[in-house]
């Protein structure tokens, strides 16, 4: 972080984040090595926020991307004292990147985990402004890698596991060593994410590993399903889970909340995502639900989702 803000003395940090998670307890160790001060909003919802935003005029503020969207969808003006707003902890949206960028924000990608100490990938805005799908590039003493499923090292441009090599790397998982060994590659964690680095030296995720189910044989990226679902227009939110089949092995069922004042059928639903993909990729259980359930960074809480789909 320090290596692209530079000195941060004088300035502030917005804790927009929840501290029992990684991106949101180093706001709190960033502010300290910095020297810079700590604003810490009443809560985290949406209007708390941009109250903290607007009285306290932060200098760094951390956003997921539901939030981010919301702010640009009300044309939200971010104060001038604002230099630098972290878009991270879930699946980027290049098109809203690219938005927030045109509108003047000074947008900044991050890619990171647990196991990292948060952040280790960072894309600067001029990065931001050629590729809006990237993740970024490897900060200060952190090296990437792209491994096959043989575990050989991927060519430039094709699509693998994304491996990670930093001096913050974790030392391991508390009562589970044989978990721990399990997810290194030598000197590189295994981060269980999919991606490719460009001739630029550009990282872009793709999806998790746990994102692809395969049904009947066939290989689905349930990110695909949900991209798709929500180029239909009308749907506020959507999820799509693989779940448990006796005759396929696993299908994709889609949990869909609708817009305010939306009327939309499963059967509309799937005759608009038959123009999108191909009929193996069409959930074949499709649940509408008034708010899909998430946390407060934006991620799928996937047990009370898996709830609402099986009952």
């Amino acid at each position: 972080f320090f290596e692209v803000s530079g000195k941060t003395e004088n300035k502030s940090w917005l804790a927009s984040l929840p501290f029992y998670h990684i991106g949101g307890l180093n706001i709190i160790t960033r502010s300290l090595i910095g020297r810079s001060k700590l604003i810490i909003p009443k809560s985290l919802s949406q209007t708390d926020i941009e109250f903290s935003i607007n009285n306290f005029r932060p200098s760094y503020i951390s956003l997921v991307t539901t939030t981010l969207k919301r702010m640009l969808d009300k044309e939200y003006k971010f104060p001038l004292e604002t230099e630098m707003v972290f878009l991270g902890g879930g699946p980027l949206d290049p098109q809203l990147s690219k938005k927030a960028v045109e509108t003047g924000i000074h947008l900044y990608h991050v890619y990171g985990s647990t196991e990292t100490c948060s952040m280790v990938i960072i894309a600067k805005e001029e990065d931001i402004k050629e590729y809006p799908a990237a993740a970024g590039r490897p900060m200060k003493n952190c090296d990437i890698t792209i491994l096959n499923s043989d575990g050989t090292k991927a060519k430039p441009g094709i699509y693998g596991e994304i491996c990670i090599k930093t001096d913050s790397i974790f030392n391991g998982y508390l009562f589970d060593e044989r978990s721990y060994q399990l997810y290194f590659h030598g000197d590189f964690f295994k981060s269980g994410d999919l991606g490719t680095i460009n001739e630029n030296g550009l990282l872009f995720v793709d999806t998790r590993k746990d994102s692809i189910i395969i049904s009947g044989g066939e290989n689905i990226n349930t990110v695909e399903i949900e991209t798709a679902i929500l180029k239909t227009g009308g749907i506020e939110d959507a999820v799509v889970i693989g779940i448990q089949d006796e005759k396929w092995g696993q299908i994709a069922a889609a949990l869909i909340q609708p817009g305010k004042n939306v009327s939309i059928s499963s059967e509309l639903l799937i005759s608009m995502l038959k123009k999108e993909l191909p009929s193996f990729k069409i959930p074949k259980k499709i649940i509408f639900t008034n708010k899909i359930p998430r946390t407060e960074l934006g991620k799928i809480n996937r047990d009370a989702a898996i709830k609402l789909i099986i009952s």
